[in-house]
C-alpha cells in the first residue's frame, strides 16, 4: 500500500492496493451474474411480441439451448433435474417458447 495515498474503502472495508483488481473483478462478476438473467428475460419478452409465427414457438435441443444461451449438455442436465420440461411426444425432446420463458421467470434471481 502506498504510504502517501489515502486508504481505499469498498462497502466499509479497507482494500489493499495490491488486491484492487481482484476485488473489482469479484464485484463485477457478482453484479453481472445477478443482472444477466433479468436482462436476457427482458430481451426475450420483447422478441416474443415481435415473433409470433408458429415455426418459432417450438425448439429442438440445440435451438432451445441457443435461446437460453446455454450449452446443450447444461440444458439436458437442467431437464434431468426437472427444472425445465420438454415435450417428449416425439423421438426427440421439443421445448415450447412458453416453457423456456417460464423457466427463466421462475429461476431469475431476485435483486435486493
Amino acid at each position: 500500500m502506498r504510504d502517501s495515498a489515502r486508504p481505499l474503502y469498498l462497502q466499509g472495508s479497507e482494500i489493499d492496493y495490491d488486491r484492487i483488481a481482484e476485488v473489482v473483478r469479484s464485484v463485477l462478476i457478482d453484479l453481472i451474474g445477478k443482472n444477466a438473467t433479468s436482462i436476457r428475460l427482458r430481451e426475450l419478452d420483447g422478441q416474443e411480441q415481435q415473433t409470433a409465427s408458429p415455426d418459432q414457438q417450438v425448439f429442438d435441443r440445440n435451438e432451445a439451448a441457443a435461446f437460453l444461451r446455454l450449452k446443450v449438455s447444461t440444458l439436458d442436465k437442467t431437464a434431468a433435474r426437472g427444472l425445465i420440461h420438454p415435450n417428449r411426444a416425439t423421438r426427440k425432446p421439443l421445448y415450447s417458447r412458453e416453457e423456456l420463458l417460464r423457466f427463466l421467470r421462475e429461476n431469475t434471481a431476485k435483486l435486493d
